[in-house]
Parts: structure tokens; C-alpha cells; sequence
């Protein structure tokens, strides 16, 4: 056996007697307090009312019917001077130790519209157990109201909404904001953080509510700015999510498709020239067509396929250029981080061009869609 090997494999030995002889034992999962979501709303005293969706272990292990989620999960509210005030109450009102661990949600009320989201995600940003790419969300009205409503699943509510929320960006709707990527928008030096707002609503299903999202909130260092949209949170995707699973029809010269995208690909190249910088994004993306009403009674084929690549490549380039305008150059959301791009390849020039950076001439923006088609239907077996 060669020196180096020996070397290793008695450091790794060691490294193993070392973890066995050294690891702590946890607390008992029965004196744990399993925290599933986080709400937190403005208390009328000044504070912070926060409201905890756990899992009732107890009633998780003896309900007779598994299939009601309200059998499994408890609501808790606790308030207090700060977030971490009132969450130091826990012990104390439950005897059990918090778990944030397994968290799926943090919820942003709209009574914390006026308040720097900077103090009221502290707490969180903090902890060493609130995992840092926990989802958040704003609420359409207030958190606890959205963490109690029975939305009838065979889940907790907490696996519902971070099912939606993340079903949205694959899908091209709504971009999901872990914890980390909203504190970095927030922390960067032009400020402009966001998530997506959900609020439920009756669901066909009696006495029960569906989650659905309504527009893209954004903060900035003293509270919320404004809300987007619907249209402009499904070009704000395409600029900075996930596209997995995107439906998108579209009209073109020879009938109207359907398309599917399962794959999308961005990349933002800068360059320095006149006024200011140039941008350009590139968006490469591949679909199939699942549907097509043709204006004259064909089949699709190549020539159709060329049609429907052509007609989604404006209509994708007219609904960033859209997005962007509106964000960028209206509200003054740098959510492409140009700023942070120009400090990165320009250094000398980024302070001198932050003053006027949301002027269409320092900062000229091109989008590119490069579509192609992957097949016109079905795949032969």
C-alpha cells in the first residue's frame, strides 16, 4: 500500500472516532415543537404577532383519518417586542424546543407593509436552525389568516402553498424567493428585493380554500414599494427563474400553438460603449408544440414548426422587453443586478454611472430568444 494511502485512510479513521465520541445527543422528537411555517404579522401594541403552523405529533400518530391534513397540524401565535421576543416565548407557553429546521414557509403579512423588512427577517437571517433557502412569500392580506385556512389536502397547508409556489416557477407564472436570494437583492447596493403574494380564495370543494398567487411584492429598505402585476411577475420569471414546465400559446401566420417548454437558458453579456453600458440578455429555450388550430386545415410540419419557432421568439422578446421596462426604467428595480454586473467588469466606472442608471440611454438593454422546436407531437414509441 503506497505512504499516501496509508496516510489517509488513518486520518479518515481517526476523523470517525472523533465524530462517534464527540456528537451530542438532540433533544427527544417528543419534547420538540416541529415547526412547518412561519407568519409573521404586525401586533397592535407595535410588535410582532408571529403564528407557527407545527405538526401535532400526537395527533399525526392516533388520528383515525390521515387523510385530513387539520388532523396533523396546530396553529400557535405568540407576540412580542421583536420577532425573537416573541418566539422566546415558546418553551415556556408549549414545554416544547422549536424545530425551524423542517420549516417549508415564511410569510410576509401586509400590516408589515410601512416596516424595513431588514428588522423583521433579522430574527431568521440569524438563526443558525431557519434553514437559508426557506420559501417566502407575501400574503394578499394578513400571514395568520393564510396559514389558517383549511385548504383541504391531505398535507399541512405549509406543503400546499410551497407545492404552488414552486409549481409557479416551473410553470413560468410566478419566480419561488428562497430566504438568501431575497436578503441578497435586499443587501445589494441598489436595494430592490421580491417575492411572490399569495392569497387563497373558495375552492370547489365545500368549506375549504385554494392558494393562488396575485402579482410580485417589492421592498425596499423602509417597506414594501409596489406590487407587480401578473403579467409583468410571468416576465420577471423568464428574467430570473426557473423555467422547467412553461405553457405558452402563441399565434402565428399559419394557426395558433400550444407550446410546451421544458427547457430555458439565460445569460446577461455587458459591454461598455456611449453613455453608458450595453446589455444583452439571451434567452435560449426549446418547446414542443402539444396543440395546434391551423387556419387552413394542415397538419404541423416543418413549416409550421418554423412558424410557431418565429412566433414565440416575439412573443417572449415583446414580454421581457415589457417586464424589464416596467421594472427597471419605471420602478427602478434592478432585478437583473446590472449595477452589480457594471461594479464587477467596470469598477472605476460603476460609481459615476449609479446616478443615472435607470436611464434608458446609460443602460440599453437588448433581448435575444433563440427558440427551437423539439418535436410537433407526440413521440413515436
Amino acid at each position: 500500500m503506497k505512504r499516501g494511502t496509508v496516510s489517509r485512510a488513518a486520518a479518515l479513521c481517526t476523523a470517525l472516532a472523533l465524530l462517534c465520541g464527540c456528537v451530542p445527543r438532540g433533544t427527544e422528537l417528543s419534547k420538540r415543537l416541529i415547526v412547518e411555517a412561519v407568519g409573521l404579522d404586525a401586533a397592535p401594541d407595535g410588535g410582532y404577532a408571529v403564528t407557527l403552523q407545527t405538526l401535532d405529533l400526537h395527533a399525526a400518530g392516533t388520528g383515525s383519518d390521515p387523510g385530513q391534513a387539520r388532523n396533523v397540524t396546530r396553529l400557535w401565535r405568540f407576540t412580542g417586542e421583536s420577532v425573537g421576543a416573541a418566539l422566546a416565548r415558546i418553551p415556556a407557553a408549549t414545554g416544547l424546543v422549536p424545530l425551524y429546521s423542517q420549516a417549508r414557509l415564511l410569510v410576509l403579512g401586509r400590516s408589515l407593509d410601512a416596516r424595513p423588512p431588514r428588522e423583521t427577517l433579522d430574527f431568521f437571517l440569524r438563526e443558525y436552525n431557519v434553514r437559508d433557502d426557506i420559501l417566502l412569500a407575501a400574503a394578499e392580506g394578513d400571514a395568520a389568516e393564510l396559514l389558517a385556512a383549511d385548504l383541504g389536502a391531505a398535507q399541512p397547508g405549509a406543503a400546499v402553498l410551497e407545492d404552488t409556489l414552486l409549481r409557479a416557477e416551473e410553470a413560468g407564472v410566478a419566480p419561488a424567493v428562497r430566504l438568501y436570494r431575497f436578503a441578497d437583492l435586499l443587501y445589494t447596493e441598489t436595494d430592490a428585493a421580491f417575492c411572490p403574494v399569495l392569497g387563497v380564495r373558495d375552492a370547489p370543494e365545500p368549506d375549504t380554500k385554494e392558494p393562488f398567487l396575485c402579482g410580485t411584492a417589492f421592498y425596499g429598505e423602509n417597506g414594501l414599494s409596489f406590487i407587480a402585476d401578473a403579467g409583468t411577475t410571468a416576465g420577471l420569471t423568464y428574467l430570473t427563474g426557473k423555467i422547467k414546465n412553461a405553457s405558452l400559446t402563441v399565434r402565428g401566420t399559419k394557426g395558433l400553438y400550444t407550446l410546451r417548454v421544458p427547457h430555458a437558458q439565460r445569460r446577461l453579456r455587458i459591454r461598455r460603449g456611449g453613455a453608458g453600458f450595453g446589455f444583452t440578455f439571451t434567452l435560449k429555450i426549446s418547446f414542443d408544440i402539444t396543440e395546434y388550430i391551423s387556419d387552413g386545415g394542415t397538419a404541423p410540419g416543418p413549416a409550421e414548426a418554423e412558424d410557431a419557432r418565429r412566433a414565440a421568439e416575439e412573443a417572449l422578446e415583446a414580454m421581457l422587453e415589457r417586464s424589464f421596462s416596467e421594472l427597471y426604467y419605471g420602478r427602478h428595480a434592478d432585478v437583473c443586478m446590472l449595477y452589480r454586473r457594471v461594479n464587477l467588469r467596470f469598477p472605476k466606472f460603476a460609481e459615476s454611472w449609479r446616478g443615472g442608471m435607470y436611464d434608458p440611454a446609460a443602460a440599453q438593454m437588448r433581448f435575444e430568444v433563440q427558440a427551437t422546436v423539439r418535436r410537433t407531437g407526440k413521440e413515436s414509441g
